[in-house]
């Protein structure tokens, strides 16, 4: 179950990766609390958006995955077996390729809505439990809407707990992780959006 110090790690990063939006929203002349409301209703879409992606793709792919794993195995063998011959390294692929089948047919015999209700399930096997992840997701949330609320209040507070002489060193490395961070999620995001574009469009073709 998820921790208090997890909940609010949570929250911290997807603030953080929301708070580029409230400023954007605040610069159009959107009040800073409408904002925040209005990029955490983007934040939910989005992970929305990701659960029901995530669920096509598993109804798509868990039937080619079971289908395909022989051909998949076996073009490994092809390549894999003349490399541990040259080290003289001997392997029974028969019995490999018998067990790796057999534990992929048992993993993926079911459908896509077979596994993510089995996943439920044991999320909430009690009413316990619904109402702890209920009331996290819900803590998270109401979390991340006052850290976009008082984003530049929080810094400039925690700054005032540094020495005077310290301060301004802490604010240049502050900023100089923010930039970097900023910069790696922006290339993630990117390198993200291109291989998804390219195995889409490959697949499509296929």
């Amino acid at each position: 179950m998820l921790t208090v110090l997890s909940i609010f790690m949570a929250a911290l990063i997807l603030a953080y990766v929301l708070e580029p939006i409230v400023e954007r929203l605040c610069a159009a002349g959107l009040h800073r609390r409408l904002a925040a409301l209005a990029a955490v209703a983007i934040g939910i879409g989005a992970l929305a958006g990701l659960a029901v992606l995530l669920i096509n793709i598993l109804q798509r792919d868990i039937p080619m995955i079971r289908e395909q794993a022989p051909a998949w195995i076996q073009s490994t063998q092809l390549w894999l077996a003349p490399v541990l011959e040259r080290f003289e390294i001997s392997l029974n692929w028969d019995e490999i390729k018998a067990a790796l089948i057999d534990r992929v047919t048992r993993q993926f015999s079911d459908n896509a809505e077979v596994v993510i209700t089995r996943v439920l399930d044991t999320v909430l096997a009690s009413v316990q439990s619904f109402i702890a992840v209920v009331a996290a997701l819900v803590l998270i949330f109401f979390v991340v809407f006052y850290l976009l609320v008082e984003w530049s209040g929080l810094f400039t507070r925690a700054g005032e707990f540094l020495p005077p002489r310290h301060r301004a060193t802490a604010a240049a490395l502050a900023n100089e992780c923010d930039q970097l961070l900023s910069q790696y999620l922006r290339g993630q995001l990117s390198v993200m959006l291109v291989l998804a574009a390219y195995y889409a469009i490959a697949l499509s073709l296929s």
